[in-house]
């Protein structure tokens, strides 16, 4: 796949894996592929970069438009809208990440689950909490399954990928073949 290097034994191109922008590019070249593994430098660089990225670009809109206009609401909106809009466009290439990782500690993507679905009761129920206590007592629950299987979650992708080969496929720490 690489062009050997006769200098330097590493393969052309091992230097660019150094790059976090590498491993944000590579999440989004597979948007939607929710099969494989993704080790945890591919997963918390997208994550690092999504973060980092998302903040830039909210204070870039907020000042480029206030300076512009001088209208402080419009700025705060054009920074939220253009930020959503940002973020709409992650929801898929995180979420694929995101199975790809627990693929990689051997565990199945399903599991996010666990934490999406009670954040979304949580969220749903939120307005009638001030109305129905039945309602407020459905929110406080799921607002505490949420948090805790977003802890579990997070641990599974701290700890380190199943060394070989998976039921999702093969290392992706270990060295390609040559053909």
């Amino acid at each position: 796949m690489y062009a050997e290097n006769p200098e330097n034994p590493k393969r052309v191109g091992e230097t660019l894996k150094e790059n976090f922008m590498y491993w944000f590019l590579k999440c989004l070249r597979q948007y939607a592929d929710f099969h494989g593994r993704a080790r945890r430098k591919e997963y918390w660089y997208f994550t690092l970069f999504s973060c980092v990225f998302t903040i830039v670009l909210m204070f870039v809109l907020y000042f480029a438009t206030w300076s512009i206009t001088y209208s402080a609401d419009l700025a705060l909106w054009v920074a939220f809208i253009g930020t959503f809009i940002w973020a709409l466009a992650l929801v898929i290439p995180c979420l694929a990440v995101d199975v790809r990782r627990l693929h990689d500690t051997g565990r199945r993507g399903i599991l996010l689950l666990y934490a999406i679905v009670p954040a979304v009761i949580s969220s749903v129920t939120s307005p009638a909490a001030y109305v129905s206590t039945l309602a407020l007592w459905l929110n406080i629950l799921a607002s505490i399954i949420a948090l805790i299987a977003s802890v579990v979650i997070f641990i599974f992708y701290c700890q380190d990928g199943e060394e070989g080969e998976n039921q999702w496929g093969p290392d992706p720490k270990e060295p390609l073949e040559e053909a």
